[in-house]
């Protein structure tokens, strides 16, 4: 189990980098990415980050003592909230930056949290329907049941993409026009606030193209 300065690293990270790309959190929001940073971990090392007693129950993946942490990182001033309709509480910002958490946080499972929180974070249904239906404890679980995070399973290898060979003006051309791509896609997901429907596995293998690209540049 994690120490209790490192799970305010990761309750600071998911809150930061959410708010980077234009999202405040809510509570329950922040619970269901900590239960995916344990299990994306679960994926690589058979065990969970935290060692927390997850549970099929409010919402999906819920256990007490993820709330109790936001609790303490909020009394803390890691996280700054307010409180919205129905007492819903909101994380509008954090004690630092995003890069001062992110250091602190496993590289193994670091681009897994970051390509969901873009994905997901700005849409509640989308976020609750994927921890329900698509997160490997809780396919085998039963409301009420403590989770088991021996059924994470660790996602296949990112083949090799082959890149054809290209004059350097070409390539560059092509690096540009990606990046134009990326942008008009941003600009109108946020303008309409509607979220990709290419997984996260898709998602990394597009960006590892575009990593090559350059590096051979």
């Amino acid at each position: 189990m994690k120490s209790q300065r490192f799970i305010e690293y990761l309750i600071g990270f998911i809150a930061a980098y959410a708010k980077e790309v234009g999202v405040c959190l809510s509570k329950t929001q922040l619970i269901k990415f900590l239960y995916l940073a344990d299990l994306f971990y679960a994926r690589e090392h058979r065990q969970t980050l935290t060692g927390w007693p997850w549970r099929y129950w409010h919402y999906g993946p819920y256990c007490e003592e993820a709330a109790g942490a936001i609790d303490i990182a909020q009394q803390k001033g890691i996280i700054l909230t307010q409180t919205g309709p129905e007492n819903e509480i909101f994380i509008e910002g954090t004690k630092y930056p995003v890069g001062v958490y992110e250091q602190h946080i496993p590289i193994e499972i670091l681009h897994s949290l970051k390509s969901h929180i873009k994905r997901l974070a700005g849409d509640l249904t989308a976020l609750l329907s994927y921890v329900y239906s698509e997160t490997e404890p809780m396919i085998e679980a039963e409301y009420g049941d403590l989770l088991d995070f021996s059924y994470a399973q660790k996602l296949p290898p990112i083949p090799r993409i082959h890149i054809p060979k290209m004059p350097k003006d070409k390539k560059e051309k092509c690096i540009s026009l990606i990046k134009k791509i990326a942008e008009k896609r941003e600009k109108y997901l946020r303008r309409h606030k509607s979220y990709s429907c290419l997984s996260s596995e898709e998602i990394a293998i597009i960006e590892k193209a575009h990593q090559m690209w350059e590096t051979e540049l």
